[in-house]
């Protein structure tokens, strides 16, 4: 998350654990309240709990290291401005799937899911490309780190098949 590694950085513990404490119990309540009102209400609750982890990881950096709020925001609003311009398509492409589609719900979802994978990475490069290249070089660094453990793990069995 966001910060954690450097409050825990600072010997400030207590600061990290307290928020993902609060956020942990946050979520099941804000899941449970949201489900009188199904499954958007569960989401919703979510998103309410999310934003609040937000607000309180704004405040423990600002406690912990100083951080300002505007500072917190400029690397969070990127990020955040593009979730919201790909919900905005998502729901857009949905209600028109839902006017002409006679498809089934897994095929909706599974189109909502694609354009939202399209939209994201597309928003995020129009609104700060230096994001953009930054989620796409850790992405690269991930999918490398993963490559490397499995011809690591691979390497037993070969030499053992050499045996």
């Amino acid at each position: 998350m966001l910060g954690g590694a450097a409050i825990e950085a600072t010997g400030r513990l207590r600061y990290e654990v307290a928020t993902q404490l609060i956020y942990a119990m946050l979520i099941p309540l804000a899941s449970v309240i949201g489900s009188r009102y199904g499954i958007e209400g569960v989401a919703w609750g979510v998103l309410i709990a999310s934003v609040a982890l937000y607000v309180m990881k704004a405040a423990t950096l600002r406690a912990a290291i100083g951080l300002s709020p505007r500072r917190y925001l400029s690397a969070v609003g990127a990020p955040v401005l593009a979730a919201l311009v790909m919900c905005g398509v998502v729901l857009l492409t949905a209600a028109a799937m839902a006017s002409w589609s006679t498809a089934g719900g897994a095929l909706r979802l599974a189109l909502d899911i694609l354009v939202g994978a399209l939209i994201y990475p597309a928003a995020l490069w129009v609104i700060r490309r230096d994001h953009f290249l930054l989620v796409a070089q850790q992405i690269v660094l991930v999918i490398e780190a993963n490559g490397s453990s499995r011809a690591a793990a691979a390497r037993p069995r070969k030499l053992k098949a050499e045996l």
